[in-house]
């Protein structure tokens, strides 16, 4: 019961913004203000769910049960990955909508055209935390149930904003969405993007059945930021970028890389292991696999592709 309401009561205040209305006289502390609260509450979720994690580990299947029901029903999953969605909604994908409006009201106090806002910056790196934890997390839960995800196939008339019942988070065509948008090399988003490559890195165990999709997605939009990285070596180039971006970027690429030639759980092992280590037909069929299996396409990337 004070589980259920604790989770209720963070989840309110996380989708809590001030509507842009011309007869409320909002101030630049109202909105900081709401913002300290969303963290807050975000960090509440994200210690409650770690605890969790452990407990789960060490309990029996009728906890599993009864959070897998409770998360079910409170949509915890769903709800928080339209938080992060919403984190991640840069300039580029602002219209005419009122969702758009209220959310571009509730960034425009204190940020630039080169980064966030620091109080929306620290909530996105909030999310990304809360985000990992939820995605170990449900992973436990469903090992202990002694249920697997449904791993059929997505139809790809889906809208990748539509979140799936009876998937997984990292199966979900909005998490892939997600990722997508945030490592875009947007002036904005530069300063996330290492938060984004270690949330890709510390969940790739708990991927499960989408880890081709969910490695193909980051490594395509890791490797185009490397290149436009390049490009700031020209004396025309912007140098809106960290100073270690391109150490944290390669690195990204390193671990990724080595996950997937390495893991033997995963379905990019296509042949056994010998006593005497992986063969070369192995890593071989590795590497066809990681690098020539293609993610569903964003209307963005299908715009940058063209």
């Amino acid at each position: 019961m004070y589980l259920e309401v604790i989770i209720i009561t963070c989840l309110y205040f996380i989708r809590s913004y001030y509507p842009n209305l011309e007869n409320i006289n909002i101030t630049r502390q109202d909105v900081i203000g709401n913002k300290e609260v969303q963290i807050s509450c975000t960090e509440v979720l994200t210690l409650l769910c770690s605890h969790l994690i452990d407990i789960v580990r060490e309990s029996s299947k009728s906890l599993a049960c009864y959070l897998a029901d409770l998360f079910s029903r409170l949509k915890l999953y769903k709800v928080l990955l339209h938080c992060v969605l919403s984190s991640v909604c840069y300039p580029k994908y602002n219209n005419g909508h009122l969702s758009n409006q209220v959310l571009k009201f509730n960034e425009g106090f204190g940020g630039s055209k080169d980064r966030l806002p620091r109080h929306s910056e620290s909530l996105q790196k909030q999310l990304i935390r809360l985000l990992l934890f939820l995605i170990i997390l449900e992973y436990e839960v469903n090992n202990h149930k002694g249920e697997k995800s449904d791993t059929a196939d997505i139809p790809p008339e889906t809208n990748d904003l539509k979140y799936i019942n009876g998937k997984a988070i990292p199966q979900q065509p909005l998490f892939l969405t997600i990722i997508s948008r945030a490592l875009e090399i947007q002036p904005q988003s530069r300063h996330t993007h290492s938060h984004w490559t270690a949330l890709v890195a510390c969940s790739l165990p708990y991927q499960g059945a989408a880890l081709t999709k969910v490695v193909t997605t980051a490594l395509k939009q890791i490797c185009h930021n490397i290149e436009e990285l390049s490009h700031c070596y020209s004396a025309t180039a912007s140098t809106g970028f960290p100073a270690d971006y391109g150490i944290t970027q390669i690195e990204a690429l390193t671990v990724l890389c080595h996950f997937c030639l390495l893991d033997t759980s995963t379905v990019f092992n296509q042949t056994q292991l010998t006593s005497g280590g992986a063969s070369s037909s192995q890593i071989f069929s590795n590497l066809t696999h990681l690098f020539l299996s293609s993610p569903p396409q964003t209307e963005q990337s299908k715009e940058r592709i063209d």
